[in-house]
């Protein structure tokens, strides 16, 4: 039927592709969206970005070329900073909300910032995990204050159960995963890109080299090692150290197919144990600058957040190397 006015409907506009809300239509734009301020960093934010927007897909068109804009923003800066966007639910909470705007949306106008503001807090609603008691500030701002760091009984534990699983794949599984986690301090994404052929011996010492976009070599800690070769005797060179299936765009599941495996198990997560890594470095004095490198963290000042989980001291512990030795 003709329209009579001559003027565009809703259903002309959907008939040319214009379509505000046809989800087809929104799911081509984010698996098309890139985002030009990343340069050579899109690779590494890509996944995140897509998968928290199509949480949002059943938003107007124009709403959700602002929501990936901003996803793609709060990414790059997620990243910076040293935080893991493997899991979307986990990092887009309201206190590194509060973070966010406060460091890189404060130049905006007045309006520029509340319409970004309400964009932020729609994903946050929708996608991660919101404070009910926001807009006020929240207590706690760092992301990692909120993480486990794990306890040597914890750590038992968990090389216990991998005795105790039902298959030897998951008991095979469950030491690789422990012993590049607790031993390299390697993120989610890297434990599941591995292969075996990145897990050499070299110099009395094995380590790890990571490959990606923060390719480098993580020598593994000796008390982890033996478990790690263990569960990698049946890999070939090949392999992924950790078999399963991957999802093309979220490699990350991995991990949470082996909670779901043996859900009565304890179960450590990635983040725990690489801020266990990190922190245990941290605590026997190795430098913040190797520490940094060793994790990929592009910003020593990212560590700050983990010194906050090192334990307590006693002066007196450390005053010989305080003082120093004879002159």
């Amino acid at each position: 039927m003709i329209n009579p006015t001559g003027n565009p409907t809703l259903a002309n506009d959907d008939d040319r592709g214009y379509s505000l809300t046809r989800l087809e239509d929104n799911r081509r734009v984010i698996e098309q969206y890139r985002y030009r301020d990343a340069g050579d960093r899109w690779d590494r934010i890509a996944a995140f970005v897509r998968s928290s927007a199509d949480r949002l897909a059943d938003e107007p068109k124009n709403m959700l070329k602002m929501i990936l804009s901003m996803l793609s923003r709060f990414a790059l800066w997620s990243v910076e900073r040293g935080l893991p966007l493997d899991e979307p639910a986990d990092i887009l909470i309201t206190p590194l909300l509060a973070r966010f705007s406060e460091e890189r949306m404060g130049h905006y106008t007045p309006s520029s910032y509340q319409i970004r503001l309400m964009v932020m807090r729609l994903i946050v609603n929708r996608v991660g995990d919101p404070d009910p008691r926001y807009p006020r500030p929240a207590k706690n701002k760092n992301y990692l204050d909120q993480r486990r760091v794990y306890g040597l009984s914890e750590q038992i534990a968990f090389v216990s159960s991998c005795s105790t699983r039902n298959t030897e794949w998951q008991r095979s599984n469950y030491r690789v995963y422990l012993g590049l986690g607790f031993g390299a301090g390697l993120t989610c994404r890297e434990i599941n890109t591995v292969r075996r052929q990145h897990i050499v011996e070299a110099d009395g010492h094995w380590a790890v080299n990571v490959p990606g976009d923060d390719e480098r070599t993580v020598p593994i800690r000796r008390d982890w090692t033996p478990l790690l070769l263990e569960g990698l005797e049946t890999r070939r060179p090949d392999d992924f150290a950790i078999l399963g299936y991957r999802h093309k765009g979220q490699p990350e599941r991995l991990p949470t197919q082996m909670r779901l495996a043996a859900p009565a198990q304890p179960h450590a997560t990635p983040t725990g144990m690489r801020s266990t890594w990190i922190v245990e470095h941290l605590t026997r004095g190795l430098r913040p600058d190797v520490v940094a490198d060793l994790a990929g963290i592009e910003k020593i000042e990212s560590l700050r957040i983990y010194i906050h989980r090192m334990p307590g001291y006693k002066l007196d512990d450390h005053i010989e190397q305080i003082v120093g030795g004879d002159v």
